[in-house]
């Protein structure tokens, strides 16, 4: 249970075949949800490959990046959330 605001930024996002979207560090977590296609992932300098109805967290003020290596479009939510310290126990640990 939640108590208090929490305020997020929702967008929807598509990635053409071959793109890529460099993103600076954020003060806030981030969520990426895979809607379709899949979308090759960097975080603090890890690589990983999220596929359709997969979801990813990047911790706050990690470097990341995503593209497509695939040939088939992706598309994404990508969602920052201003939350909790309970939402870090979402994020991977380092």
């Amino acid at each position: 249970m939640l108590v208090g605001s929490v305020k997020a930024m929702i967008m929807s996002a598509f990635l053409t075949a071959a793109g890529s979207a460099d993103t600076p560090k954020r003060d806030s977590p981030r969520v990426v949800v895979v809607s379709a296609g899949h979308l090759d992932v960097e975080i603090a300098q890890r690589q990983q490959s999220v596929a359709a109805e997969a979801a990813v967290v990047i911790p706050a003020g990690v470097g990341h990046r995503f593209w497509n290596s695939s040939a088939e479009p992706a598309t994404f939510l990508d969602v920052e959330v201003t939350a909790p310290s309970a939402f870090d126990r979402l994020a991977p640990e380092a």
